[in-house]
């Protein structure tokens, strides 16, 4: 064996030890994982996988845009859907994208959304009315 071959492995395990520890850190604070108590184990099973699921999508949108979770969540959350109603109708439409947005958006091969969701002329029931009203 030659000398200082054996230090050269400490940091190959490491490295693999350091990103459990922070994908379990990702679990517990960005995705709220907290203690679920299913009784059925298909149950325990399927929301231990859709856990899975959302990390590797934190994971892949992380190293598709080098950015951490909590800038892209950051930017990503000030995207919103508005609805606006009036006498004649309603329409929904999306805020403008800022180029942060569409920079995170591009590496991730996810189209900007439309900017005009929809467009409803004197919708039988509004927002505020219930139904009784209508």
């Amino acid at each position: 064996m030659r000398k200082g071959s054996g230090n050269m492995a400490i940091p190959r395990i490491i490295v693999p030890i350091l990103e459990v520890e922070r994908a379990f850190r990702t679990m517990k604070t960005t995705l709220d994982l907290r203690p679920v108590y299913h009784r059925k184990d298909e149950r325990i099973e399927a929301h231990v996988f859709l856990c899975f699921l959302a990390l590797m999508l934190v994971r892949i949108a992380e190293r598709k845009t080098n950015l951490t979770w909590d800038k892209i969540r950051t930017q990503m959350e000030r995207l919103h859907l508005i609805e606006f109603f009036s006498k004649d109708g309603r329409v929904l439409q999306t805020t403008e994208p800022t180029k942060e947005q569409l920079n995170i958006m591009k590496p991730l091969k996810i189209s900007p959304p439309k900017r005009i969701q929809s467009i409803q002329n004197n919708p039988e029931i509004h927002r505020h009315t219930t139904p009784k009203q209508a």
